[in-house]
C-alpha cells in the first residue's frame, strides 16, 4: 500500500491549487493508493507554514507499520501522466536498503518537494531532528534546508538516502540550468517549484492541459515561453 501525503493549509491556497490537489486524488484512486491531505490540524503557527510538514509527516508515520511506503508531495504538483504507477515507475529506483529517495533537481539542488520514504525508526527520528533545526526557521528553503543540513553533517543519515539526478522521473520543473532536462507531457508530474504566484500556477496548469509546453526563466519565473514537441 502506498500513502500519498500533501500539506495544504489555507482556504485560498487550497482553492488556487485545487487542480493540482485533485490530480493527486484521482491518481491515488486510479491506483488504489491512500491520499492524505494535511490541513490546519498540523499548522504550527510559530513557524512559516512549510515547517508544518514535520508534524504532519510524523503523525502519519506513527499510524503506519515499518516498511510502509509513502510519497510526500508538495501542493504545487500536478500529475501529468497518471498511467505511471509507483510500483513500476519509482520502486525500481528506490533500493530496499534505503529509507528515503530524493532528487537533485534541474537547478542543481537537493529538493524535498517530491520524495519517497519507507517508514522506519530512523525515518521517524530523522523527521524529528528536521523539526529541531530552529536556526533555519526563516531560511528560504524551510524544512528542505534542514534536510540538506542533516544529510551534509551526518554521514550515517546519508547512508539511509538514495539520491538521484534523474529528476524528471518524479520532480520535473519548467525551469533549470542550461542543458538540464525539463518537464515534457509524458513525464509523471510537473512541480511548479519557485513559482510563488498562485494565479501564475493556475495559468500554467491551464496551458499544460491545453497541450502546450511552457518554459520559465530561471532568473524570473514570471516570464513564460513555449516550445513545440519537436524541440524536446
Amino acid at each position: 500500500m502506498v500513502t500519498i501525503l500533501t500539506l495544504s493549509i489555507g482556504h485560498d491556497f487550497c482553492k488556487a491549487l485545487q487542480d493540482c490537489l485533485q490530480s493527486k486524488r484521482l491518481y491515488a484512486g486510479r491506483h488504489g493508493y491512500t491520499y492524505t491531505e494535511g490541513g490546519e490540524t498540523y499548522w504550527d503557527r510559530n513557524r512559516p507554514i512549510p515547517w508544518s510538514k514535520v508534524p504532519f509527516v510524523l503523525s502519519e508515520l506513527s499510524k503506519l507499520p515499518d516498511g510502509a511506503l509513502l510519497w510526500l508531495s508538495d501542493a504545487d504538483v500536478l500529475i501529468t501522466n497518471p498511467a505511471l504507477s509507483i510500483e513500476e515507475h519509482i520502486l525500481p529506483y528506490f533500493p530496499a536498503t534505503k529509507d528515503m529517495l530524493m532528487t537533485v533537481d534541474s537547478c542543481g539542488h537537493l529538493n524535498s518537494g517530491n520524495m519517497f520514504m519507507r517508514n522506519s525508526l530512523w525515518l521517524r527520528d530523522f523527521w524529528r531532528r528536521v523539526g529541531e533545526q530552529t536556526d533555519l526557521l526563516y531560511h528560504i528553503w524551510w524544512e528542505n534546508a534542514a534536510i540538506i543540513k542533516l544529510l551534509e553533517q551526518n554521514p550515517m543519515d546519508l547512508k539511509h538516502v538514495e539520491i538521484t539526478s534523474d529528476h524528471t522521473r518524479f520532480n520535473s520543473y519548467l525551469q533549470g540550468l542550461p542543458g538540464k532536462k525539463l518537464w515534457c507531457p509524458s513525464d509523471f508530474l510537473v512541480h511548479f517549484a519557485g513559482v510563488y504566484d498562485l494565479e501564475r500556477i493556475q495559468t500554467l496548469v491551464g496551458v499544460i492541459r491545453l497541450g502546450k509546453i511552457p518554459r520559465l526563466s530561471l532568473k524570473d519565473t514570471r516570464k513564460i515561453s513555449y516550445i513545440s514537441i519537436n524541440e524536446l
